[in-house]
This record gives C-alpha cells, sequence and structure tokens, in this order.
C-alpha cells in the first residue's frame, strides 16, 4: 500500500464493543479492508482502486458492514463491501462531503 490513508474505521458499525481486528479505510481513490492478522507489512485483506479521480474524503460503516464512502465533490457511494461496486451513487452539489454517519437501524 503506497497511498496515504485519508481516513479509517471500524468493519461494522459498534464492531468496537467486542474483539474484531478489522478495519476499513480509504485513500484518495482507494478502499481497503485491513486485518491486523495478516502476516504482511501493510495489512491488505481486500481493496478496490479507482483509475479516476474519485477524491474519497468519508468512511463510515453499518451494523451489517456495508459502506458509505463520501468524496470532496460530493458524490456519495454505497457498498455492500470493499471490492463490489457501489450499489447506490448519490451525486453531488460540488461541495466536499467531510463526515458521514450512519445511524444504527439502517
Amino acid at each position: 500500500m503506497k497511498e496515504n490513508l485519508v481516513q479509517i474505521c471500524n468493519d461494522r458499525k459498534n464492531a468496537q464493543i467486542d474483539t474484531s481486528q478489522i478495519f476499513q479505510a480509504i485513500s484518495a481513490n482507494t478502499m481497503f479492508t485491513l486485518d491486523t492478522r495478516i502476516n504482511k507489512a501493510d495489512k491488505v485483506a481486500a481493496d478496490r482502486a479507482y483509475k479516476g479521480n474519485v477524491q474519497f474524503n468519508a468512511l463510515s460503516t453499518t451494523s451489517t458492514g456495508g459502506l458509505a464512502v463520501g468524496s470532496l465533490n460530493g458524490d456519495i457511494r454505497l457498498y455492500k463491501q470493499v471490492g463490489s461496486n457501489a450499489s447506490t451513487l448519490l451525486p453531488g452539489l460540488q461541495d466536499p462531503i467531510t463526515s458521514i454517519e450512519v445511524s444504527r437501524d439502517s
């Protein structure tokens, strides 16, 4: 992994309560699943890189492990898991997404 991480969070909502050692992370153009149990220096279990300049900037997870990823151009993408295509793209209005929070009932 040669990119700088923009944000890192638990693999699912409220996972800090148990002993989960898996995290989700984003860089400007890539989503990652990081697993601290992997015996590699970068700990990347799965990733999804975009060739275009998507400018990921904010990340949140649901209680089932889905992801909501916001970008500097205002887009929000919803994923079932890292590595899959976005199931939903909410186009932005050119204002950056600085943070995302997902409610527990999502």
